[in-house]
């Protein structure tokens, strides 16, 4: 689904009108409809007033994913069960894993310094312990989008949190 659809889709199930989000977001009522019917490419601010507008962190998420502008650029699961507790128990997966193929890159990686190092089995062996290690980023991203959107989980605060305590710890200036 992309960010217009989302949009469309989520606004409809709050149950605002073209014409007030629209002017919520300052825009008019027809260059709205150009964005919702995919006419037009919806802006940055505009994408961002509307998800405020929407209370959707998913409408950013996708946005991002959509404009690859994440460092790792994750899809945003939009075609599993969204109850918080099976989105946990998947996360509590995809972390098991994370940590299992951790372990084997930590192997296949001793006594190497480059990749010319490997075989190419050896090679095929790290980048499907690499596959395995990026499964939890999609599992992680969609449990705070269901905290956020379930429990107000507010995504904001949370980074400002992080930050704080990764500066604490000497991981960031």
């Amino acid at each position: 689904m992309c960010v217009a659809e989302l949009v469309k889709e989520t606004r409809l199930m709050v149950g605002i009108q073209q014409i007030a989000i629209a002017g919520q977001v300052g825009v008019t009522q027809a260059t709205w409809s150009k964005y919702e019917n995919k006419e037009l490419p919806m802006p940055d601010d505009v994408v961002e007033r509307a998800a405020a507008v929407l209370n959707s962190p998913r409408i950013i998420a996708e946005h991002l994913y959509e404009k690859g502008s994440e460092f790792f650029n994750v899809p945003v699961l939009n075609n599993v069960d969204d109850n918080v507790l099976v989105v946990l128990d998947s996360l509590i997966e995809e972390s098991a894993e994370l940590i299992k193929h951790t372990q084997t890159l930590k192997k296949l990686l001793k006594n190497k310094k480059s990749r010319d190092q490997f075989s190419s089995q050896q090679w095929e062996e790290v980048m499907s312990a690499e596959e395995q290690i990026a499964d939890v980023l999609p599992a992680i991203k969609l449990h705070f989008i269901t905290m956020a959107e379930q429990f107000e989980l507010d995504i904001k605060s949370l980074e400002k949190r992080m930050n704080r305590k990764l500066r604490s710890k000497s991981y960031k200036r």
